[in-house]
């Protein structure tokens, strides 16, 4: 065999490895996982070398709701005020 055929292998060779390296190292790319890469890092930092790892259930939201600042109206007490207000105000026609 002649020098470039020694040097076309070779070539072939590390084209192949750079690529399996490449596929086998390569970063999730999707917009979650650089979220949950985040806060990988951040529970990281934030424990002690001794603490068992945080609990991974999700929180739930509270069940007691808070009591409205203003009571609601009425059942149909906005319709009754607008057939009023539409009673009231004149027409477009009418002021000529």
């Amino acid at each position: 065999m002649s020098g470039l055929a020694y040097l076309g292998v070779a070539v072939a060779m590390a084209a192949v490895l750079s690529t399996l390296l490449w596929l086998v190292q390569r970063k999730p790319t999707s917009f979650m996982s650089s979220i949950d890469e985040f806060r990988a890092e951040m529970d990281a930092l934030g424990r002690e070398p001794g603490d068992p790892p945080p609990a991974t259930r999700p929180r739930r939201r509270p069940t007691v709701r808070p009591e409205p600042l203003v009571p609601a109206p009425r059942r149909g007490d906005l319709a009754r005020k607008l057939r009023a207000a539409r009673q009231q105000a004149p027409r477009p026609d009418e002021g000529r």
